[in-house]
């Protein structure tokens, strides 16, 4: 009898064991993918602490906390975050977001880091663990990269750790995708033909990184003859950007997705559903009468004509808001208004004698 308890104990342990090692478990909300469907759903946010102008905020995204049972209902495995979940990794930013959010989700949460969160890089480790990242789930291998490492490129170990990542998946069958997650835009900064649409991301300013054209582009185009790549990436979705992106790339054989929000009417997410092929729906999270568009409508075509409507070209800076103040009608009745009382006064007191 005591042989046998002594078995079942040994048997149990190693069962645990096994499990805890096939388990993946997110390093932000601690919780398990345990969706054993073959067809599943996972939501894709990005820049989710909002609005730059929100400076003094120590809270996510407005549209974000305020859609947080829409996104417990979306019947989804599990959320991608592609960085910039904080304004700043502060002690009180850093909490705040995990208990407000990511504990309060029903399903585990994974994060590419953004530059915000690499305020203190030290800080964000000891709260949510390393920065990059992979695991295989059903017949897809995710990749969670550090944009912000090594001068916004890939490079140094991590570099070696994708490279290895990439090999392994061109002689696994059981991999049929790729989905690799950046919070910079990596691509479009290394890929000519976005250049256009580079101008009007939340920001770009950081160099080419030579390593993308040499060996990245090369290795994943070659693995795309075989399997599904997709690159998200986060850094849109501010006041002077838009939302969404999508482009398949068919010379590369990769299709580039981007998404983030801004505390705008126009914040959106994506939910990405994947099962035999892959499609996606654009998931709102704010309440507007605007028609709702499919993914695939905002190309590099939809981009360019917007901003030549719209007639915006750039990033705010303290120069174009000096100039959007002085062409503001506002603005010159509050200069002469002081002048105009001043010279009424005068002219009414010069009548009475």
């Amino acid at each position: 009898m005591f042989k046998i308890l002594v078995l079942f104990i040994v048997f149990f342990c190693l069962q645990i064991t096994i499990y805890s090692q096939l388990a993946i478990k997110s390093p932000i909300n601690q919780k398990f993918l345990t969706n054993d469907n073959k067809n599943y759903n996972f939501l894709v946010l990005g820049h989710t602490y909002g609005a730059p102008e929100n400076k003094h905020s120590v809270f996510p995204s407005s549209s974000l906390l305020a859609n947080l049972d829409n996104i417990n209902n979306s019947e989804c495995a599990f959320v991608v975050s592609l960085g910039d979940t904080v304004r700043n990794s502060t002690d009180i930013q850093l909490a705040n977001y995990k208990y407000f959010f990511a504990q309060k989700l029903k399903f585990p949460i994974f994060n590419s880091v953004g530059n915000h969160e690499m305020t203190d890089r030290k800080k964000y480790e000891s709260y949510f663990g390393k920065t990059y990242y992979s695991f295989a789930f059903q017949k897809e291998l995710y990749i969670f990269l550090d944009s912000e490492l090594d001068d916004c490129k890939i490079a140094g170990k991590q570099l070696k750790f994708f490279l290895e990542c990439l090999e392994l998946s061109k002689t696994n069958e059981n991999i049929k995708r790729i989905f690799i997650f950046t919070h910079k835009l990596l691509w479009a900064k290394n890929i000519p033909v976005y250049s256009s649409f580079l101008k009007h991301i939340n920001d770009s300013r950081y160099k080419p990184d030579e390593n993308f054209s040499s060996v990245i582009i090369p290795l994943l185009k070659k693995i795309s003859r075989t399997k599904e790549v997709f690159w998200l990436s986060g850094d849109i979705g501010c006041s002077w950007s838009l939302p969404l992106f999508y482009d398949k790339n068919k010379s590369l054989g990769i299709t580039f997705i981007a998404t983030g929000l801004g505390d705008t009417v126009k914040d959106k997410a994506i939910k990405m559903h994947v099962g035999e092929e892959v499609s996606f729906s654009v998931f709102s999270l704010a309440l507007t009468k605007e028609k709702q568009l499919p993914l695939e409508s905002y190309n590099l075509e939809y981009w360019n004509k917007h901003f030549k409507k719209e007639k915006v070209s750039f990033r705010p800076t303290f120069i174009s808001k000096a100039f959007r103040v002085i062409f503001n009608k506002y603005y010159w009745v509050g200069f002469f208004t002081p002048f105009i009382i001043f010279f009424a006064t005068r002219l009414y007191i010069l009548a009475k004698k």
